[in-house]
């Protein structure tokens, strides 16, 4: 099976779809325990890896969103919102990658809470 063949294979067995304001955000679920959302901007480069913590029970890598072209950082967070919404998530964990990284410190800059154990 060739890396394209797999990519689709992990798309449609693990990904969804969620429309808001006529942009599609897809996003991967997978795996079990608690959220961790993980923001990467190509399937290519990460599906394996979450495909590999999801299948072994990690709680980590439960959805991914893959990031749609937006305007601005709050066309951003209303759907990083609407997805936590749909999926029924109060409370997580989240991480990204490269530029899925400054997008997860946005997010926490307008959304995040400290938790102390």
């Amino acid at each position: 099976m060739t890396i394209l063949e797999q990519i689709r294979q992990f798309s449609d067995r693990f990904g969804k779809d969620i429309i808001l304001q006529s942009t599609t955000w897809r996003y991967y679920r997978l795996g079990t325990g608690s959220p961790v959302l993980w923001l990467y901007r190509r399937i290519a480069t990460s599906s394996a890896r979450i495909y590999i913590f999801g299948k072994t029970g990690c709680p980590a890598y439960r959805h991914r969103p893959r990031l749609s072209p937006c305007e601005d950082i709050a066309e951003f967070i209303a759907a990083f919102d609407a997805i936590m919404q749909t999926e029924g998530i109060t409370n997580f964990a989240l991480g990204g990658q490269s530029y899925g990284g400054m997008l997860a410190q946005a997010y926490l800059a307008q959304r995040g809470k400290l938790s102390r154990g």
